[in-house]
């Protein structure tokens, strides 16, 4: 039987600091666009204006000052130009990083080492400009400036490479968006040798309902109106974890959640799919929501 399935890796264990330092990091960039904008604005405007400037004051200067004064404007411009598309790029690059670190999910682990190789580069340009703020002897805001700038992109390149090594695969999951083809469904009575199994609820918001599980097939469990056993609690993810029946007669549950998966009262490890026997009971996220496999 073939899936269907866009390859993905989640958190292992809390996505919390990654989503409070990517909001953070998204404000700053946000505020920076705006300074920078309205900067670009006024040395746009100023680079306009010189040539009328130099032309007010050129019978005051020779020919040839007059003449490097024109040609300087053009300079000016250029100069003006290219900077502020260095600066947008970092910007762009501080947005991507920003949504990355948001994210539940990370579609390439690689993403994440190569905005953090990023931001170790510009955390080394700003100990270089932070040294030569040093040597030159500039004022002490702009030391500081410099000192916070570089410190602030060592922690969030650190911060990417956590990520990235707390990323693990998503095996067995499917988003409510992917395209999904269970193929044949057994049937239990012309197929005897798959059974059908049941998934019950003990107690929770599924407590006193009951499913049928066919065997090869994979079920969704969470909030998620896309799940096939939906289980509306706050402490339930959208897609809390995914339960397949075997055909030797057990179980394969992978957790997908923030609160955690527990059978028979032992933790699953997040992203990892897990085989386990049948007649245990499924927790999710904590005791009020219990399922029993049968």
């Amino acid at each position: 039987m073939e899936r269907k399935m866009k390859e993905k890796y989640q958190i292992n264990g809390s996505n919390t600091l990654f989503k409070v330092w990517g909001i953070i990091l998204l404000v700053f960039t946000a505020l920076g666009g705006i300074v920078v904008l309205w900067v670009m604005i006024m040395a746009l405007v100023g680079s306009a204006m010189l040539p009328s400037l130099v032309d007010d004051y050129s019978p005051f200067m020779d020919s040839y000052s007059s003449t490097m004064m024109a040609s300087a404007s053009g300079y000016v411009m250029v100069i003006i130009i290219i900077f502020f598309l260095i600066v947008a790029a970092m910007l762009a690059v501080a947005t991507m990083a920003g949504i990355l670190l948001i994210r539940d999910y990370v579609k390439a682990k690689e993403t994440l080492i190569v905005y953090a190789i990023l931001y170790f580069v510009g955390a080394l340009l700003s100990g270089i400009a932070f040294v030569s703020s040093i040597i030159v002897g500039a004022w002490a805001v702009w030391i500081l400036v410099w000192l916070i700038a570089m410190l602030w992109r060592i922690a969030t390149g650190v911060i990417l490479l956590i990520k990235h090594r707390r990323s693990v695969p998503v095996i067995g999951t499917i988003s409510a968006q992917d395209d999904f083809d269970p193929g044949p469904v057994p049937d239990p009575i012309l197929d005897p040798i798959f059974p059908v199994g049941v998934i019950e609820g003990q107690f929770g918001a599924y407590q006193g309902r009951r499913s049928e599980l066919y065997t090869g097939k994979l079920y969704k469990i969470g909030r998620e109106s896309g799940c096939e056993i939906q289980v509306n609690h706050p402490k339930v993810s959208r897609i809390h974890c995914t339960v397949c029946k075997l055909p030797n007669g057990r179980y394969q549950i992978t957790d997908c959640s923030s609160n955690g998966t527990f059978y028979d009262n032992i933790k699953l490890q997040k992203g990892i799919a897990t085989e386990v026997n049948s007649g245990g009971l499924l927790v999710l996220g904590e005791p009020d929501n219990v399922l029993q496999l049968k």
